[in-house]
C-alpha cells in the first residue's frame, strides 16, 4: 500500500500542493529504520477501523496526524521531534474557513505522542493508541522493533543506549495490560544483557 496515493484526497484537501512529496521524502530518509512508511501504514491501518464511526473532519484530523507525527525524526538532533513535526505540519497546512478545529486537533495529537501517558480526550487518545498499538503485538514484534530502533541510535555507545532504552521501556509498564508488561520486562532484560560492554 502506498499511503501517499491511498490518502491523497485528504492530503490534497488540507495541504499545499508540494506537501505530499515533502512528506514522502521525510518518511524515506535513510537513517530511519523503525520510523518508516511501514510504521506510518501501521498507524493508518489502525485508524481505518474508525473511518465510518467518526465525523469526516475527525477522521481527516487523525489521518493528518498520522502523516505528520513523525515527519521530523532525527535521533542525533537536539531538537524535539514532536515539536519540529508540529512546526512542519503548521507550515504545510492550508488554513481556511472553518478548519481551525482540525489544525488544533492535529497539533494536540502530535503533542500527545511525546508522553508516556494515555490521553483523556477521546480523539487524542485514539491517535495515541494507534501510534502505540504495536505494544500489543507480542514479544517477537517488540524484539524486532527494538533492533530497528537500535539501528536508528547506532551513533550512541551501547551503555548510553542501554540506560536510555531501559528508562523508556519502564515508562510503558502499566500503560497497556499484564501481558504487555511481561513482554516489556522480558525486553528490558534482553536490552540489559545484549548491550553490556
Amino acid at each position: 500500500m502506498n499511503p501517499f496515493i491511498v490518502y491523497k484526497e485528504i492530503l490534497d484537501k488540507y495541504l499545499h500542493s508540494d506537501s505530499s512529496l515533502k512528506l514522502q521524502q521525510a518518511w524515506s530518509e535513510p537513517h530511519r529504520k523503525y520510523h518508516t512508511t511501514e510504521h506510518l501504514i501501521s498507524v493508518l491501518k489502525y485508524l481505518d477501523k474508525y473511518r465510518f464511526g467518526l465525523p469526516n473532519e475527525f477522521y481527516d484530523a487523525l489521518v493528518l496526524a498520522a502523516f505528520f507525527h513523525d515527519c521530523y525524526y532525527d535521533p542525533k538532533s537536539s531538537r524535539n521531534n514532536e515539536d519540529e513535526s508540529i512546526r512542519r505540519f503548521l507550515s504545510e497546512f492550508r488554513t481556511k474557513g472553518d478548519n481551525w478545529n482540525i489544525r488544533n486537533a492535529v497539533m494536540a495529537m502530535i503533542e500527545a505522542t511525546k508522553y508516556r501517558k494515555r490521553p483523556s480526550q477521546y480523539l487524542v487518545r485514539l491517535f495515541w493508541e494507534a501510534d502505540n498499538h504495536q505494544f500489543y503485538d507480542g514479544y517477537e514484534t517488540l524484539l524486532k522493533n527494538e533492533h530497528l530502533i537500535r539501528q536508528e541510535f547506532i551513533h550512541l555507545p551501547k551503555s548510553v543506549y542501554r540506560t536510555n532504552r531501559i528508562k523508556f521501556l519502564k515508562t510503558n509498564i502499566g500503560l497497556f495490560n499484564s501481558n504487555v508488561d511481561n513482554d516489556l520486562r522480558k525486553l528490558m532484560k534482553y536490552v540489559e544483557d545484549i548491550y553490556k560492554n
